[in-house]
């Protein structure tokens, strides 16, 4: 009985302490992403880079009229997992958040928005939901400024599947965290 009982306790205080609280949900904790072996993927450009957790997280660059991007996605877990920062070409919306922000919402379902210090800086962010051809997508996303050269870019965390959509983007912060702009 003594056994079973270590071993629950056990088992509870492991499983909460692989926890860790979302940086943009207030009631949402989960288990991150490990980037621990991680692969540091370069931009086109040499202005940014992402690390992905491992091979099996496919990579694409391109650079194109949109701007310049790193996708990574995987769906090892059975969903869609996608990370996508992209550097914008088109930045004169952007020096302005209540312009950005009305354009955002007339474009998107913006189900929660919200601002947090992220690269020594106020970063605001949307947490869409997209719904096309009844496959359901959930992304957040926000806007960075490179802080010495007039850059900007959109950095997109998005699950395709509706339940615990929050819960699941919040898995993906951890690519947050290795993000950096090159100078």
């Amino acid at each position: 009985m003594k056994g079973i009982l270590l071993f629950i306790i056990s088992f509870v205080l492991f499983s909460t302490a692989c926890r860790q609280k979302s940086e943009f949900f207030d009631d949402c904790n989960c288990s991150k992403v490990k980037l621990k072996d991680a692969i540091t993927v370069t931009d086109t450009l040499n202005h940014f880079q992402i690390e992905f957790p491992d091979r099996s997280w496919y990579h694409i660059l391109s650079l194109d009229t949109n701007g310049n991007s790193i996708t990574g996605g995987d769906t090892s877990l059975g969903y869609l997992r996608i990370v996508v920062v992209t550097e914008l070409n088109d930045k004169s919306f952007l020096k302005n958040w209540d312009i950005q922000q009305a354009g955002v919402e007339s474009e998107f379902n913006v189900v929660e928005k919200g601002e947090i210090e992220l690269y020594n800086q106020i970063v605001h962010w949307n947490l869409v939901r997209i719904d096309v051809d009844q496959r359901i997508t959930w992304s957040l996303y926000l806007t960075v400024e490179h802080p010495r050269e007039d850059r900007y870019y959109l950095l997109n965390l998005s699950v395709d599947d509706d339940k615990n959509a929050r819960e699941r983007i919040c898995t993906l912060e951890s690519f947050l965290e290795t993000f950096e702009m090159i100078e």
